[in-house]
């Protein structure tokens, strides 16, 4: 499966592919760079757009933009003129929490705490007065997650709280999460679909479940080979 991602990450049709939405465009290709496989490739000539354009600057982006662009601008080695981790944290919606839990993004709180964790494998910098805080933004948007039968989501959730130093099979809210992915994932280990509203019918081709469970099958997946792989 390395391999795999690999090779299909060194191909010139993969660098066009990431731009074929503008939207996101650059978001792709700054992770691209992020995850390079080796510190020389075609992603320096990426880098080197990126950074000529302007997009390694905080500019107008939001504070969720900016810590998800210094990320993985770090991890490609690239200078960069956004701020610390420290002040992107205090910008966040995890830090401000201005909305109840149920109008929360999850997946800005959720890769929030991936960056300022790296997934898991650095401290966040968070006091412990804070970590306890977003700890307790996550349990709540994984109960609600739960309930609401959100696969994908409840994956993110459950690897969030581990990277806040929780175990996800000790606490109610990630005892429920699991036995939730435990019932849905299929016998090959695929996830049906983002959620369970959103389930893959069986008489779908293969190309169809691929575009509905993907996401959802890889999010379970990383929860599970990071939490599963932590010391205990």
């Amino acid at each position: 499966m390395t391999a795999l991602v690999e090779r299909v990450w060194r191909s010139p049709e993969f660098v066009r592919l990431l731009a074929l939405d503008p939207r996101y465009a650059r978001q792709f290709q700054v992770m691209y760079a992020g995850l390079a496989p080796a510190p020389e490739g075609p992603h320096r000539a990426v880098l080197a757009r990126l950074a000529a354009d302007g997009y390694l600057a905080p500019n107008r982006k939001s504070p969720y933009l900016r810590l998800e662009t210094r990320y993985y601008a770090d991890l490609a080695g690239a200078p960069h003129l956004i701020e610390s981790y420290r002040e992107l944290y205090e910008a966040s919606l995890l830090a401000r929490r201005a909305l109840p839990v149920a109008d929360l993004d999850v997946c800005n709180v959720t890769h929030t705490v991936f960056y300022l964790s790296d997934f898991g494998f650095r401290d966040s910098g968070l006091t412990s007065e804070e970590r306890e805080r977003a700890l307790r933004v996550v349990e709540e948007l994984t109960e609600h997650s739960v309930r609401r039968g959100e696969w994908d989501l409840v994956g993110k959730l459950l690897l969030a709280q581990f990277c806040l130093g929780a175990d996800p099979a000790r606490t109610p809210s990630g005892a429920a999460g699991l036995r939730l992915l435990a019932r849905a994932q299929r016998p090959d280990g695929a996830m049906p679909g983002r959620s369970s509203t959103d389930r893959v019918d069986e008489s779908a081709t293969p190309v169809m479940l691929f575009r509905k469970a993907y996401q959802a099958t890889l999010v379970t997946a990383l929860a599970s080979l990071i939490i599963s792989a932590s010391p205990a």
